[in-house]
């Protein structure tokens, strides 16, 4: 029988082989034609013209391109001849694009063919594409086909309701009907905002935590790809939040629109992105009231740092005059705003200031300014120079205006008979040494235009272009703004020298030894000298110690040695032993046992002790005992049952002492402060131990356990995690801040608006600060039925007002009565006019075209004979003027 040969060396069959195009292979000769891709038993393979191809080389060289999806075909297609040249498609995007008219990529996102490669990762990286665009084509096809079939049973059902004369069934299935079209629509506004293109350095919202609070507020510093992979999507951002004024902790101000600048960032999720916004600074808007009319606009002037808890003024660039004209060319080209203290941006914006000697710029640090002449001048240009500046409360003048001052006072006391005006003030005076000073070298601190600092990485250059803002405050210097490498941040103060930092040696080499310094021995008399003897011996210690290695050191005066004690029997002995873990032998574990086994023994014995029961102090004098006695256990307890009751150091409360104790505790709860001010004559200390023993026994129990606030805090917690539950229960699953009108019907659950109080709107959104999940809608119910329970949210109108501008929405009319109500409280009517204002504003920029939804809120009226209820007579409206 004749052997049979491979194909692809040639060679004899033996063993396992694979036949596949009518040829056979050894294992491992079975490869890509392009590459030494080896293809197993189950392995997948691509055939091209007699050849055998690998995933990466068929689909970048061989496969057709889907026209729908841009992506390789590697399985069945259809093929269509549309405008003059033969389309491809996989049948599920030809039908998704022929159905709805949905079409997933354009011929100009057609993805770049890469060249031969055996880089694993892009290999990985066009499966991932693919495997990715796949199960997009299947959510999209199964999100559509679901809606369609639904809606269209919709409409089957209601017209056969409709033609068997169910009217209240079609009723019932078009209100269904109806909620899928508000459905399509939602989803339509959700791809609207998300097509809204957002770029760096853009203002958005952002989803809250938790649901329900107003939006955060943002600018986008930069995108994030998924895994640090540039060649993967965008999936988080790097944001600079802006602060409201409920995020600092600050009362409640009247204008809604008026945040803070930070410098806190973050990095969010794509997915909390929630619409683009616009942030402005005070000095870029030229009218405040018509800023505030157009939608989705805040406007900031400070910066509040939350580390150091302080407010900073931001000053745009534009306005920066008073520095170098280096620093203010980095700052045009870098920055938007400097951040300096309060009240401390006319020093830079002021005009420039040069020392009238050198003329060269002034730095407000190591430069003064004259009383008199207001004249400015370096500290080391003046003579003598200057060490520091004048102390608070002091000024300082020139020589110049100095002598002028002691010729005025001298004039005064010596007039001229000769000059009738010798005493009047002279119109200018010249400093001697102004003309030679002018452009000498002074040896000044603050530095010259030239390139003093080091060029700026990429990096550097990177981190400063994430930031619109800078510190240039009282703690830098104008010059720092050249350094990329210098701190942005606010500071509140320096830690440099002697009063923050310790003054630490160069290190010798070894730990330092201390040595008792030498001491000069003299003879009792007074003034006396050193004997020779004595003199010899102090210069001969002295040359033998600088003989020594650094580290012998003499002992600084008052220094104590830390880690040492004498034994327990000597009288300088500042502590004492009272416990040591016993060791038998070297045998920790049986040591161990021993004392566990005499400590359940003492444990035992506690009943006829002084303590009547095992308490911490009861414990510590036995373990106390056993230490005591050398670890003898018979010893250790004829110790322990003799011991005095004082040695226990228990809490001993008389009866009116315990009276007034459970008084206190029935009160104050475990507030033990409270309960020792209550008590009064015991200590906070004694207090403290008599409560933990006090609250296990029977009274304890009883007392604690019936405490008022204890038993609320556990029903709260009881109800909250109800709320909890019925709000996760009836979500939306596509956005956790809204609310599902489906998934509450099927519960039997109705909403009430939690500030207007309306129960009907297309969309409910969560409400802020609602402890309890339901509540009482005013409907009458039987046990069955339980849609008398409505779950507070909030309506459409009032969650856009809350969430963008965070307004509690109010009536237009109620708000306007108070207004005119406010009487001669200035502050009171100022702050409602402007809530009255920001109301409206707010209201028309959102709904322009939309009139308030129907409140439904009881009203007080006669009722007539028919049943009917007559309401009070409509009030004349009252006009508020803006």
């Amino acid at each position: 029988m004749a052997r049979a040969n491979t194909r692809f060396c040639g060679g004899a069959l033996r063993g396992s082989y694979i036949t596949a195009l009518d040829r056979k292979y050894h294992v491992d000769h079975f490869t890509c034609s392009l590459c030494p891709t080896v293809f197993g038993a189950q392995d997948s393979y691509y055939e091209h013209d007699g050849n055998v191809y690998c995933h990466y080389h068929y689909s970048t060289q061989f496969a057709q391109q889907c026209n729908g999806c841009q992506t390789a075909i590697l399985k069945q297609f259809v093929e269509i001849f549309r405008n003059g040249q033969n389309q491809h498609w996989h049948p599920e995007c030809y039908m998704i694009h022929k159905f709805w008219n949905v079409r997933l990529s354009s011929s100009s996102e057609k993805a770049d063919v890469p060249v031969d490669t055996d880089d694993p990762v892009v290999r990985d990286n066009i499966r991932h594409r693919e495997e990715q665009m796949e199960e997009k084509v299947y959510r999209i096809w199964s999100v559509l086909s679901t809606f369609e079939e639904s809606s269209a049973a919709c409409i089957s059902d209601m017209l056969l309701h409709v033609s068997n004369g169910a009217y209240v069934d079609g009723v019932l299935v078009a209100k269904k009907f109806i909620r899928h079209v508000e459905v399509l629509f939602t989803a339509a506004d959700k791809l609207d905002l998300t097509m809204k293109q957002v770029d760096i350095k853009d203002t958005v919202y952002l989803v809250c935590e938790p649901a329900g609070e107003p939006y955060y507020l943002g600018r986008i510093m930069e995108f994030l790809h998924a895994q640090n992979d540039k060649s993967k999507p965008v999936d988080a951002l790097r944001l600079n939040w802006f602060y409201r004024q409920k995020d600092m902790g600050k009362p409640k101000g009247n204008d809604t629109r008026h945040v803070w600048a930070t410098m806190h960032s973050d990095i969010s999720p794509l997915t909390a992105l929630r619409g683009k916004c616009t942030i402005k600074h005070r000095a870029e808007i030229p009218s405040l009231h018509e800023y505030k009319k157009t939608p989705d606009s805040f406007w900031f002037e400070k910066l509040y740092d939350r580390y150091i808890q302080k407010n900073y003024d931001l000053i745009p660039t534009g306005k920066i005059v008073n520095v170098p004209e280096k620093v203010k060319k980095v700052l045009d080209e870098c920055w938007k705003f400097v951040i300096v203290e309060q009240g401390r941006g006319k020093e830079l914006t002021s005009a420039v200031k040069l020392c009238k000697r050198c003329i060269g710029y002034c730095a407000s640090n190591d430069s003064v300014d004259c009383a008199v002449c207001k004249q400015t001048y370096h500290m080391n240009c003046v003579r003598p120079p200057l060490l520091k500046k004048p102390s608070r409360g002091f000024a300082w003048s020139c020589a110049a205006c100095s002598r002028a001052q002691e010729r005025k006072l001298e004039a005064r006391h010596t007039p001229s008979h000769t000059d009738p005006h010798g005493d009047a003030e002279e119109d200018e005076v010249y400093d001697d040494d102004d003309e030679e000073m002018q452009g000498a070298d002074t040896g000044r601190i603050s530095p010259a235009n030239d390139d003093s600092h080091p060029h700026a990485t990429e990096e550097q250059i990177h981190q400063a272009s994430l930031w619109p803002w800078r510190y240039l405050g009282i703690h830098c210097k104008p010059e720092d703004a050249l350094d990329f490498d210098d701190r942005i941040y606010p500071r509140a103060s320096t830690r440099i020298g002697p009063r923050h930092q310790a003054a630490v040696l160069p290190w010798p080499g070894q730990p330092v030894q201390y040595m008792k310094p030498l001491e000069v021995k003299k003879s009792g008399k007074k003034d006396s000298k050193m004997t020779k003897e004595a003199f010899a011996n102090y210069e001969a210690e002295k040359a033998r110690r600088e003989k020594l290695p650094k580290w012998f050191q003499d002992e600084p005066a008052g220094y104590v040695a830390r880690g040492g004690d004498p034994d327990d029997n000597d009288k300088n002995s500042t502590a004492t032993l009272l416990f040591a873990p016993p060791s038998a032998n070297g045998d920790d574990e049986v040591a161990d046992a021993e004392m566990d086994k005499y400590m359940a023994k003492a444990e035992k014995m506690a009943p006829r002790l002084p303590t009547r029961a095992v308490t911490t102090n009861m414990l510590d004098v036995a373990s106390q005992a056993y230490f005591r006695n050398s670890y003898s256990e018979e010893a250790a307890l004829k110790d322990l049952a003799v011991t005095e009751k004082k040695a226990y150091k228990e809490p001993e409360l008389s009866a009116a002492e315990q009276r007034k104790f459970e008084e206190a505790v029935s009160k104050y709860g475990s507030e033990l402060q409270a309960v020792t001010r209550h008590v009064k004559s015991v200590p906070y200390g004694m207090i403290v131990r008599h409560y933990y023993v006090w609250k296990k026994t029977k009274a304890g129990k009883q007392i604690w356990g019936n405490f008022q606030n204890r038993a609320a805090k556990k029903e709260l917690k009881r109800a909250e995690a109800a709320a909890t539950k019925l709000q996760d229960d009836i979500a939306d699953d596509a956005d956790d801040s809204a609310y599902d009108v489906e998934k509450a019907d099927a519960q039997r659950k109705s909403f009430v608006c939690k500030f207007c109080h309306t129960k009907n709107s297309r969309q409910w959104r969560r409400a802020p600060m609602v402890s309890t999940g339901a509540v009482d809608s005013g409907a009458k119910t039987n046990q069955k039925d339980k849609g008398g329970q409505a779950v507070q949210a909030l309506c459409r109108r009032c969650a856009e007002l809350w969430r963008r501008y965070a307004i509690q929405w109010e009536d237009l009319e109620e708000v306007a009565r108070k207004v005119t109500q406010a009487g001669g409280k200035a502050w009171k009517k100022k702050q409602d006019e402007e809530f009255l204002k920001e109301l409206m504003s707010a209201n028309d920029s959102l709904f322009p075209h939309v009139s308030p939804e129907p409140v439904s809120t009881p009203t007080s009226g006669l009722t007539a004979s028919n049943g009917a209820s007559t309401g009070e007579p409509p009030r004349k409206k009252l006009s508020s003027a803006e």
